[in-house]
């Protein structure tokens, strides 16, 4: 909203700056060399206003159905009443004199009386749509259709009364003396409506987007110079009359702006792009990463002047994990770093936030509130754009944005380009969050954390695949645990899940990663070792014997231990089930063994 002031006060400089030098310099030239030329120039500048108000309505008209919230209603009222303003301003162009007669005449009364009515139907159409601001709901479809025959309505009238009926409206300008006292009244009434229509905008500008706001205090400013111009003009061909006709033709180029570019353009090819990206997740076998890839690709197509984009995911606490990196500074925070950030929700908020000087950051928050290499990167940064990733009140994570180079900023499109992608982003994370969550959770042992039997059959089906391919030997163990049963009926079931826990553990320590420890079922447990033949396959069988034969368990007064029994692939069968046949009759062998020997 900063921006949106700074905005308005340049926006009120240059509007005054450009009427003191129409009044001091152009004043000497004050009537225009011919009214030829000056009706060239005048049906130019008119023309322009028709275009525009046309395209508003045209755009606005086209894509109501999409013009649901706040602001789309905004758009659409504007759109309807600039309709009836095109019509009017039309009508005020045909009425000069040269121009073709238009059921009647030109005159400067007919032109004087269709301009005020053009201005008052534009200044209260502003009114009606800042009102609909403060309207939740609205029927789109329904009024949309009404308003339409409204405007039409009003434009109806407005060729009726400057036809038929000019003769019933009291003199606007005359030949002798000029503009009229209830001209001059009039165009104030027009003033005192866009002042009224500044101050409502201003109160509401947080329902508008900034870069519309901004558009629309320059249309409004210029929209009421132009309505000065025309209460000191002594004649329709003068510079005044002029300057108050460039000055609605610059109102109405900010009016498309606002409405066309900001407004439906942007907004609409944000949302393209957001669909498309969406479209793209669609595939449930899509991953996190290859999610957040798309993603960032979309996002630095939106914001090409980005210099580096990373994503921080929470794990736990105040530690995050880099998901995703670009740009600038990777070595330092590459994908897959894990680092500090405490409390970054309170201390850079829950809102997205553009940061103009990142090298205030450490000494804002304190220095050992992050990890350092952060630092580096909010030292060199020349802006940054901070986007917290939230769904349902969770907070997920944050993007940062940077630009280094001074010669590239984030402007007010961008935020509202991220403000969109904001909202996709998050909640497409948290779906795939939720997704991997769930994934994991049915190829994963509850209670042990384990692989569960259907992870562990899948594995085995790849590892095999890879031995018969490139000759890769493999071994599989398995292992029951031993009175587990007499465990949960004398002590409770809660210390035979401690002691099915501590197993857990012991086969993630024993295993390396490229293995494949699991949970088959009950009592019943097994291990993949890669690249395992069949002399280290003993071997290591022989270590399991030895390493479960008494295994404590935490806070327990008692120890379990476990029958270990493995075969190796490809040394002693090639067959699958042959494999599994084999390491579970050594592995009873061995637990027969175990019970003659407790006797």
């Amino acid at each position: 909203m900063q921006q949106l002031e700074k905005d308005f006060w340049r926006c009120l400089l240059w509007a005054c700056g450009s009427f003191l030098f129409t009044g001091a310099i152009l004043s000497h030239f004050y009537v225009v060399h011919s009214e030829d030329h000056y009706l060239y120039i005048h049906t130019v500048l008119e023309f322009i206003s028709v275009f525009v108000s046309f395209a508003v309505f045209t755009m606005a008209w086209l894509t109501r159905d999409g013009l649901e919230d706040r602001q789309g209603r905004f758009i659409l009222c504007l759109g309807l009443g600039f309709f009836a303003v095109g019509i009017i301003d039309f009508l005020h162009a045909m009425a000069y004199d040269g121009m073709p007669a238009l059921l009647t005449s030109g005159s400067e009364q007919k032109a004087a009386f269709l301009w005020l009515f053009g201005r008052y139907v534009a200044a209260l159409t502003f009114l009606a749509a800042i009102f609909l601001l403060d309207r939740e709901k609205l029927p789109l479809v329904r009024s949309a259709l009404a308003g339409l025959c409204f405007v039409i309505g009003i434009a109806t009238l407005a060729l009726v009364l400057s036809t038929y009926y000019l003769h019933l409206i009291p003199a606007l300008f005359t030949e002798q003396y000029g503009l009229t006292d209830l001209k001059v009244k009039l165009e104030y009434g027009v003033i005192a409506l866009y002042l009224l229509s500044f101050k409502l905008l201003w109160d509401r500008r947080s329902c508008i987007q900034e870069t519309i706001s901004s558009q629309l205090i320059w249309y409004l400013v210029f929209s009421i110079f132009s309505e000065i111009a025309f209460t000191t003009y002594e004649s329709i061909y003068d510079t005044f009359n002029m300057a108050g006709h460039i000055y609605k033709a610059l109102a109405y180029y900010f009016l498309f702006r606002a409405v066309y570019l900001s407004g439906l353009v942007d907004y609409f090819y944000t949302m393209s792009e957001m669909a498309k990206m969406s479209a793209e997740f669609l595939n449930d076998d899509i991953t996190l990463e290859q999610m957040l890839d798309v993603q960032m690709t979309k996002l630095r197509k939106l914001m090409p002047q980005a210099e580096r984009i990373s994503v921080y995911l929470k794990k736990a606490n105040d530690c995050y994990r880099a998901v995703y990196v670009w740009g600038r500074y990777s070595n330092l925070l590459y994908h897959g770093r894990e680092i500090q950030f405490v409390n970054i929700e309170k201390k850079l908020g829950c809102q997205l936030t553009l940061i103009t000087r990142p090298r205030k950051i450490p000494a804002q928050i304190g220095n050992d509130a992050y990890t350092p290499e952060i630092g580096v990167a909010f030292l060199a940064a020349h802006q940054m754009l901070y986007v917290p990733l939230m769904a349902k009140g969770t907070f997920l994570g944050y993007i940062f944005i940077y630009t280094f180079s001074r010669t590239c900023s984030f402007s007010h499109e961008d935020l509202e380009k991220a403000a969109v992608f904001q909202k996709f982003a998050a909640l497409a994370i948290a779906q795939a969050i939720n997704r991997e969550t769930v994934t994991r959770l049915s190829y994963q042992d509850t209670l042990t954390g384990l692989p569960n039997r259907r992870r562990f059959f899948e594995e085995l089906s790849k590892i095999k695949y890879d031995a018969d391919q490139y000759t890769i030997p493999f071994t599989v163990v398995y292992l029951d645990m031993n009175n587990l049963k007499f465990i949960n009926d004398n002590i409770g079931h809660h210390a035979g899940d401690q002691a099915l826990k501590r197993i857990g553990e012991e086969l993630c320590e024993v295993a390396r990663q490229s293995d494949v420890p699991a949970r088959l079922g009950g009592d019943e447990f097994a291990i993949i070792f890669r690249h395992t033949g069949l002399a280290d396959g003993q071997q290591l069988i022989a270590n399991l014997k030895q390493h479960f034969s008494a295994l404590t368990v935490s806070g327990a007064d008692y120890t379990v231990s476990l029958a270990v029994g493995g075969a190796s692939y490809p040394e002693e069968t090639d067959n699958e089930e042959h494999l599994l046949k084999l390491a579970d009759d050594r592995m009873y062998e061995a637990k027969r063994i175990m019970k003659l020997t407790m006797k």
